[in-house]
């Protein structure tokens, strides 16, 4: 797992990009192509095998572009590592705070709580997500905290445990 988060840091595209401006300049097919985060539209059978002598370093080999296949796969694995991770551990740090208050305290503390978080269960958390997501904006982090505020159950299990003691 800590192989999958931390390759993309730790090893560089092989294919060499020069930046100018909104585009970049692809030093392989030496053309402008804008920022994207799709695949480049491109023909296959137009890259020359060997201009990629390494073979050999490639475990999984390259694709048409001359691309480490291992490499884009842990890109993939890290991208789901991250959405099933981070807001895991929001929520759960959310359901500790505010189950222990509320079970502890109790009173008006625990009313308020509750409160909140039954005006928040009874919206469909699909529109919560896409609500929270156009008041903050597109991007990886901000969707994991969005799932990781979206209640849960995991509060009133707290809040359940708390009471017995």
């Amino acid at each position: 797992m800590a192989i999958a988060v931390l390759i993309p840091y730790q090893c560089q595209s092989t294919t060499p990009a020069v930046s100018h401006g909104p585009y970049r300049t692809d030093l392989l097919f030496q053309k402008d192509v804008e920022k994207s985060y799709s695949a480049p539209l491109v023909e296959t059978g137009t890259l020359n095998r060997k201009e990629f002598p390494l073979k050999s370093r490639h475990l999984l080999g390259t694709n048409n572009l001359g691309e480490d296949v291992l490499y884009n796969a842990l890109k993939g694995v890290r991208t789901a590592f991250i959405i099933g991770i981070v807001p895991l551990l929001i929520a759960t740090f959310f359901a500790i705070i505010f189950g222990l208050l509320a079970g502890y305290y109790g009173g008006w503390i625990d009313d308020a709580i509750q409160y909140i978080y039954q005006v928040l269960s009874s919206i469909p958390s699909i529109l919560l997500l896409i609500a929270m997501l156009m008041v903050m904006d597109r991007g990886l982090w901000q969707l994991c905290v969005a799932l990781g505020v979206t209640p849960g159950w995991a509060l009133r299990l707290i809040r359940g445990e708390t009471l017995k003691v």
